[in-house]
């Protein structure tokens, strides 16, 4: 279980270092030049004849654009805006400034603005975004929106991320649970070949709790289960679990004999300790 909580933590950890790291750049990105409001044009109701609506159409509408009349079916402009139209409406919108390359998107232009901001115009003569051109690519990574537009926070990776995250937190619960119930059950461990004659009973791995009396055990990796340097012979009732370090540094005789690891031992039960070193004196 541990294992697994570590894996799910390092998950988590990672796409919430990606939300903090990406919203304090999103925050401390340029902000772009505010658009001059245009004055809606008048649209002359009694002259203008709305075509059919095509099936399955919700509205159809009309709007006046640079003295022209577009016809608007689902919020969507029929006829795409010129580009000659479209660079006027972006020297309306940002008097005095240079406009850039100019880009046909699906609905509308996209065009670029001294300071590296992209603006995005619509056929219906609104400006759709405005942005620095790294706003889309932090946006993408802190909603998981990968693939898409970095607009869209409804999306699957979001789903399986809060799936991860419930993961990580009911296996936490249910290690601390263990944890608590460990303490509680714990035995006294009897010792031969120390200066001790047993480890009172408590939490910790054996490694741990002969530190804590002032009889370290601990090799050169300092209990992480790397070097075997902490080996120790038990007996016991129950037989001790084995760790996959203790089988990976433990031959199957050595494992066969009760040896393992202290540092990987924290058994609830009672058993018996014996030093296959000799034992520094207190």
């Amino acid at each position: 279980m541990s294992r697994w909580h570590r894996w799910l933590a390092l998950l988590v950890g990672t796409q919430l270092l990606i939300w903090i790291v990406t919203g304090l750049a999103l925050g401390m990105l340029p902000t772009p030049p505010l658009p001059v409001p245009r004055v809606p044009e008048p649209l002359d109701a009694k002259a203008l004849v709305l075509p059919q609506p095509p099936a399955g159409a919700g509205s159809v509408g009309a709007i006046t654009l640079l003295g022209k009349t577009r016809i608007k079916v689902d919020g969507q402009v029929l006829t795409p805006m010129s580009q000659g139209d479209a660079q006027v409406l972006f020297a309306q919108y940002f008097p005095g400034l240079d406009i850039g390359p100019m880009e046909r998107l699906d609905h509308g232009w996209q065009s670029s603005l001294p300071g590296g901001f992209k603006v995005e115009l619509g056929d219906d003569g609104n400006i759709q975004s405005n942005q620095y051109w790294l706003a889309p690519w932090l946006l993408r990574l802190h909603f998981m929106d990968w693939w898409g537009n970095g607009k869209n926070f409804n999306q699957w990776l979001v789903k399986l991320t809060s799936l991860v995250t419930m993961a990580l937190i009911l296996s936490g619960l249910w290690m601390g649970v263990q944890r608590l119930l460990q303490r509680r059950r714990h035995q006294p461990v009897m010792l031969e070949g120390f200066p001790l004659p047993a480890l009172a009973a408590g939490p910790g791995t054996l490694a741990q709790r002969l530190e804590q009396v002032g009889l370290p055990v601990t090799g050169p990796c300092n209990g992480g289960g790397r070097c075997g340097g902490c080996l120790v012979r038990t007996s016991s009732e129950l037989p001790l679990p084995i760790s996959s370090n203790e089988r990976r540094l433990l031959s199957s005789e050595q494992l066969a004999q009760g040896i393992r690891l202290a540092c990987q031992q924290a058994p609830r039960h009672g058993c018996t300790l014996t030093a296959m070193a000799p034992a520094p004196e207190l």
